[in-house]
């Protein structure tokens, strides 16, 4: 295996386990069986499908795309590490990443180097080594999780479907991603877990649930998310961009980036967009698609408009389809000793009510929009409440040194009114990050009644207008 992953890259043949095509009331019932994989495969997949019920089943794999193991020696840019005997090694195994992993505290570290190249060197039965320049930083008797490969490619696949339903589905493993929606309408999960095996450290190697320009809701509730190598949720469509102008009001547009199931994300006639200005990402003026032709070969997709481009429109602006824009509730959910965020939040009407972030190694809930991704776009009518985050922003994926909720952009010059109207009330939130709550590139929020301990700072604003605080408490 490639460390690099060919596997899941975008014009690469890929074996699927169970392809839906054009079905409609469509019921699969496990009756509380475990589905068990082997090797390089995408378990199910839904195109075109509508009124979807998944119920009753689990998602596993024999032997992961993963190893664990606990470190013997870390000397002379070398890391040395007894594999644990559920994980069969040959020796040549790439690392693709690893992780480093408290026994006693049963939590993630701070440590996640990314070493592409590196492949694992066999000295005695289950004992391996691996060069590493940066070796002392990781602890003899330690544990550590080594990801083998980095790709996408999810346990459960959904594109141009609508009314989904997943109750009482567990993933406890998969090479790639746990769910990826895209250009889907309505999804409803109840008691989903993504959760890894008793005795594994991990479970999914990147996203525990991923969505792409979907459109409706997309709702979680009573959810268990714990020991993904990634973030829980992302919410987000694609910033278009400006290959060529061929007149006012038709442009040759493409996306700056790959989407995680590589496909193009092409807009529909009739979208409604916003035009954005690169440097900032504020959005400027509005608009309408009337006419769409795309090349998927090329990357790319005509564009013609309604009306002619704005006045000030600049060849180096990206465009935002608010159309394929989702809701998204998440109530009554735990995520738990996660790499990364609890949250990726880059949609427009959002609550998140009555959850648990426990020891995320990066921030809890993270509001944003970034042109190094390309995903869009400036977050709006967001409500975050009753909530508890709880060591969490302490290692990878923490933004802005912030334990709890950060808004912000990742753009060249940040400015206020990216983000709009957004609620923080009444969330417990407890250390060990430098700062509770992070806000900027914002225009309307308030803050009230949270209660932020262990922490330098409990709320910091940045580069925002018509912020509220008020009743917030802490120990400082």
């Amino acid at each position: 295996i490639n460390p690099d992953t060919k596997w899941g890259r975008c014009g690469i043949p890929f074996n699927r386990a169970v392809s839906f095509k054009n079905c409609d009331n469509l019921v699969i019932d496990g009756q509380g069986s475990t589905i068990i994989f082997e090797g390089l495969i995408q378990p199910f997949e839904f195109i075109n499908c509508s009124n979807v019920l998944i119920k009753n089943i689990s998602i596993d794999w024999n032997r992961p795309m993963f190893s664990e193991g606990r470190v013997l020696n870390n000397e002379n840019d070398t890391i040395k590490a007894k594999i644990f005997d559920n994980y069969f090694i040959n020796g040549g195994e790439p690392v693709w990443s690893f992780q480093d992993y408290d026994p006693a505290t049963r939590r993630f570290g701070v440590f996640c180097p990314f070493c592409r190249g590196t492949s694992m060197e066999l000295i005695a039965p289950q004992v391996v080594r691996f060069k590493f320049p940066d070796s002392g930083r990781v602890q003899i008797g330690s544990y550590l999780m080594f990801r083998h490969i980095g790709n996408y490619r999810p346990a459960l696949y959904f594109f141009n479907c609508t009314n989904v339903n997943v109750e009482n589905v567990t993933i406890n493993a998969n090479p790639g991603m746990g769910i990826i929606g895209h250009s889907s309408k309505d999804f409803i999960f109840r008691k989903l877990k993504v959760i890894p095996r008793d005795e594994r450290i991990m479970s999914v190697n990147t996203d525990a649930a991923h969505f792409i320009s979907c459109t409706g809701t997309i709702d979680f509730e009573d959810c268990y998310f714990q020991g993904m190598g990634d973030d829980a949720v992302n919410v987000h469509s694609f910033y278009f961009s400006v290959k060529k102008r061929f007149d006012d009001r038709t442009i040759l547009a493409t996306i700056e980036a790959v989407t995680q199931d590589c496909l193009f994300d092409s807009p529909s006639a009739g979208d409604c967009v916003e035009f954005i200005r690169r440097d900032t990402l504020l959005p400027y003026a509005s608009g309408k698609i009337k006419f769409v032709e795309t090349d998927p070969e090329d990357w790319s997709c005509t564009i013609r408009f309604s009306q002619p481009l704005p006045e000030s429109f600049d060849n180096t602006d990206l465009i935002s389809n608010v159309s394929r824009t989702a809701k998204l509730r998440f109530v009554r959910c735990l995520v738990k000793n996660i790499r990364a965020r609890g949250l990726l939040i880059q949609t427009r009407g959002v609550i998140v009510k009555d959850c648990t972030f426990d020891h995320c190694t990066g921030t809890g809930i993270h509001i944003d929009t970034a042109t190094g991704w390309f995903e869009s776009m400036g977050a709006r009518d967001i409500v975050i409440r009753d909530n508890r985050f709880i060591g969490c922003g302490y290692g990878p994926g923490t933004y802005k040194r912030t334990s709890g909720i950060s808004v912000l952009t990742e753009c060249e010059i940040p400015v206020a009114g990216v983000h709009r109207n957004i609620t923080i009330k009444n969330n417990y939130i407890k250390g060990p990050g430098d700062t509770g709550i992070y806000i900027s590139c914002t225009d309307g929020a308030v803050i009230c009644k949270n209660n932020i301990e262990e922490v330098k700072n409990a709320i910091k604003i940045q580069y925002s207008n018509n912020i509220k605080l008020y009743e917030n408490r802490t120990d400082r």
